[in-house]
């Protein structure tokens, strides 16, 4: 079976199941494209690691990329089309972003919010 012929089974169950999935259809054929159209048995983890990887830091959208491979080479291995996954069981790693403002405290140039007032400063220390 080819990649091609594997995508198309997988979405036509999906869809069958009641699925919109034009996302995850998008991420496939795009992994068709850069994979091209071979045996599924010559998919090899680098393959899929350099499709999901992109440039730059860990995103959200690699992630999702990789959990709609997690689910169409779960898929076929299911089916017996695959004897495992060619994927790397490691996702990416991404960072929950922090705040960037402190609710508490922040001065901007000569005014200073507490807690959502604004006081214009003084200058002056007290005791």
């Amino acid at each position: 079976m080819t990649l091609t012929e594997a995508v198309e089974s997988y979405l036509s169950l999906k869809r069958a199941l009641g699925a919109v999935f034009s996302a995850d259809t998008r991420i496939l054929r795009s992994f068709v494209c850069a994979v091209g159209d071979v045996p599924l048995e010559s998919i090899h983890p680098e393959a899929c690691q350099a499709f999901c990887r992109g440039t730059g830091p860990p995103t959200r959208f690699w992630e999702r990329k990789h959990y709609t491979l997690r689910g169409f080479f779960g898929y076929l291995v299911a089916r017996g089309h695959l004897l495992r996954s060619p994927l790397p069981e490691a996702g990416p790693q991404i960072r929950a972003r922090s705040r960037h403002t402190s609710t508490r405290t922040m001065s901007f140039g000569k005014y200073s919010m507490q807690r959502r007032s604004w006081k214009p400063t003084t200058g002056k220390s007290k005791p």
